[in-house]
């Protein structure tokens, strides 16, 4: 399988573990990626809040890219696929944007050369590559660790590959990896996202209610697909237990971090030893 990797501002920089861990798991898998070239930065959700047509053409730019190329794009970080994909489907549906997407676009020397889809990489390793596949690459079965999936807000909603309220794409990766994997009412719920810089007072309410339930169903950890909410939930529980008076101390990895510990790859090569709360006491009991 062949696809256009975005990797976002995210997977550069702040989440440089999750493109580590992704880049280990995908040969496994038979999944061939290939960077967009010179892509750029997709604008996020925020930007469609500042100017709406610079929200269309931030990424229609690296759609026009990707369409000069082969094979379909693929996003890892759930914000960059929510407004790919956003953009991709206002474009095709209203003739008044695309005109003037398309102009803007032909300015630089660039257009739309074809229709490309937009699929998370979660998406992906669920539907394409499947469950059976993925169980039977498993070489270290993750047995005997508690995990609670956090998908957030922002590859479930408006609409989805997967169930709304109660996806199960990474339910069932994590159970296929021997992961116990427990029921968890805020899988899907906002984690409050950039608020934590101009709303910190109800992000880090939000913060609370994800790690209290993942207290609760006593997990090892919690295992995420987007950038901004590992950092929010890994970052700021130091701020979460001083305001709460809590103890937190969860962590929070990517799921294909515990792919890749599956599949038999080192702690190191997943960058595992990236999170501010340390997963290795927990991973111990299955090393």
């Amino acid at each position: 399988m062949k696809y256009q990797f975005f990797p976002g501002c995210s997977l550069l920089t702040s989440a440089k573990d999750f493109s580590q861990s992704i880049y280990a798991v995908a040969p496994e898998v038979n999944l061939e990626l290939t960077e967009i070239p010179d892509w750029n930065c997709c604008g996020a959700t925020v930007t469609s809040s500042l100017d709406y047509l610079s929200a269309q053409l931030m990424p229609a730019r690296n759609l026009a890219l990707a369409s000069q190329q082969e094979g379909d794009i693929m996003a890892a970080c759930n914000s960059c696929y929510l407004t790919l994909a956003k953009a991709n489907e206002n474009i095709s549906s209203y003739p008044e944007l695309q005109y003037k997407v398309n102009s803007l676009l032909a300015e630089v020397g660039l257009k739309m050369a074809r229709k490309v889809k937009v699929k998370h990489l979660i998406e992906i390793l669920w539907r394409e590559v499947g469950i059976p596949k993925i169980k039977d690459l498993v070489k270290k079965p993750l047995s005997g660790l508690k995990v609670v999936p956090y998908y957030g807000c922002q590859i479930v909603k408006p609409t989805s590959f997967d169930e709304a309220e109660n996806p199960q794409s990474m339910d069932q990766i994590l159970t296929a990896l021997g992961c116990d994997v427990q029921d968890f009412y805020q899988k899907s719920r906002c984690c409050g996202g950039a608020l934590i810089t101009t709303q910190p007072e109800l992000a880090l309410k939000l913060i609370q209610e994800i790690l209290a339930e993942a207290q609760e169903r006593q997990a090892d950890l919690i295992a995420t697909t987007c950038p901004l909410c590992q950092m929010n939930l890994d970052a700021y529980q130091g701020q979460v237990n001083r305001k709460y008076k809590r103890n937190y101390h969860i962590p929070v990895v990517y799921f294909t971090q515990l792919m890749g510990l599956a599949f038999g790859k080192d702690y190191q090569s997943l960058g595992l030893e990236r999170g501010l709360v340390s997963a290795k006491p927990v991973l111990s009991k299955i090393s």
